[in-house]
C-alpha cells in the first residue's frame, strides 16, 4: 500500500512539473510582442478595405492589443515578427495596398476569396523572400502574373486558381520553384505558355497540379517524370492530342485523382493506359473523342468515381 501511495505522489509531482512547464511556455509565448512597425502596417492594410467590420477576423483586431494575439496573425516565437497572415474567405472588398511590405518576414499569406476589385496583380509580393505559402484563390486580380514570382524559391504552395482575369506569357519562371508541392493556376490564361509542360516538369516535388480551364496550348512531346504527383486536373482545355503518353509510364503510379474531362482528347486509348495507376480513386475522361476498347480496370481496385461517358469506347 505504501508503494502505491509513493507512486501516486511521484505521479502528482511529475504532473505538476509538466503543468508548470506548459504554463511557463504559455507565459513565455504571451510575452512576445509584435514589431510596432509591422503592427502599423497591418492597421493600414485593414483600413484599405471598404468595410473591415464585415470580417470576423479583422473586426476582432484591437489597436491597443499585441498584434501577435490577433486572429489570423501568427508571430515568430523568438523575434516577434509576423510570419503568418490568414484572412481567407472573409469576403472583403478593397484595394491591395503596398502596406503589407512592412511584413517582410512573412512565410504564409492567405487572402483567398476576397474581392480586390480587379486591381492589377501586386508585383511587390515578389519581395517576400521567405514566403512558403501563397494563396490568392478567387481574389479577382487582373493582368499578367509577374515572372519575379520565380524568385520566391521557398514556395511550396502557389494558388492563383479561378484567376479568370489573369494571364502569363511564359511559365519559364516556375522552373526555379523547386520546393513547389501544390500548384493551382485554374482559370489563368496560359494560351501563350507554349512550353508549359516542359517548365512544370522541373517541379519534381509536385504533389498537386490544377490547370483546369487555362486555354492550354497543344501538348508538345516531352519526357515527363512526375513521380510524386497525386492530383492532376487538366480539364476544360483544348489539348487536341491523343491520350497523353506520359501518363502511361511510371510517373502515374502515385496518382489518386485524374481529371481530363472535356480536354479534346482523341484517338485510341492505349491498352496500358491505367496499368500502373494502382492508387487511383477518381478518374474522369468524359466529353472527349477517345475511341477503341475499354481497358481492363482489374488493377484499379481503389477507384471510387469513374466517368468515361461521351466517348466512343466499346466493351464491358
Amino acid at each position: 500500500m505504501e508503494g502505491v501511495n509513493l507512486l501516486l505522489v511521484l505521479l502528482l509531482v511529475a504532473s505538476s512539473t509538466i503543468l508548470d512547464g506548459l504554463l511557463l511556455c504559455r507565459a513565455m509565448n504571451s510575452d512576445i510582442l509584435c514589431d510596432e512597425n509591422e503592427k502599423n502596417a497591418l492597421i493600414k492594410f485593414r483600413q484599405g478595405f471598404r468595410d473591415p467590420s464585415q470580417s470576423m477576423i479583422m473586426s476582432s483586431w484591437m489597436v491597443e492589443e499585441n498584434c501577435c494575439n490577433w486572429k489570423g496573425v501568427e508571430c515568430d516565437n523568438t523575434t516577434g515578427y509576423v510570419i503568418t497572415l490568414d484572412l481567407h474567405q472573409q469576403f472583403l472588398q478593397g484595394e491591395f495596398g503596398t502596406y503589407l511590405l512592412g511584413l517582410s518576414h512573412l512565410r504564409h499569406l492567405d487572402l483567398s476569396q476576397n474581392d480586390f476589385l480587379e486591381a492589377l496583380f501586386p508585383d511587390f509580393i515578389c519581395k517576400f523572400k521567405y514566403l512558403e505559402y501563397l494563396n490568392l484563390h478567387k481574389t479577382k486580380f487582373r493582368g499578367s502574373i509577374p515572372e519575379c514570382l520565380g524568385n520566391l524559391s521557398r514556395l511550396q504552395l502557389l494558388d492563383l486558381g479561378d484567376g479568370l482575369s489573369l494571364r502569363v506569357d511564359s511559365l519559364e519562371w516556375i522552373q526555379h520553384l523547386s520546393n513547389m508541392r501544390i500548384l493551382d493556376l485554374s482559370g489563368v490564361d496560359l494560351s501563350n505558355a507554349k512550353n508549359w509542360l516542359h517548365d512544370i516538369n522541373f517541379l519534381r516535388s509536385l504533389v498537386e497540379l490544377r490547370l483546369s480551364s487555362c486555354q492550354l496550348p497543344k501538348l508538345l512531346p516531352v519526357f515527363v517524370n512526375f513521380t510524386s504527383l497525386q492530383v492532376l486536373d487538366l480539364s476544360l482545355n483544348y489539348l487536341d492530342v491523343p491520350f497523353p503518353s506520359w501518363l502511361v509510364n511510371t510517373s502515374s503510379q502515385s496518382l489518386v485523382y485524374l481529371n481530363l474531362k472535356r480536354s479534346l482528347l482523341h484517338g485510341l486509348l492505349p491498352n496500358t493506359a491505367f496499368g500502373n495507376m494502382y492508387s487511383l480513386r477518381v478518374l474522369d475522361l468524359s466529353d472527349n473523342s477517345i475511341r477503341g476498347k475499354l481497358p481492363s480496370f482489374e488493377n484499379m481496385t481503389s477507384v471510387t468515381s469513374l466517368d468515361i461517358s461521351r466517348n466512343s469506347l466499346v466493351g464491358k
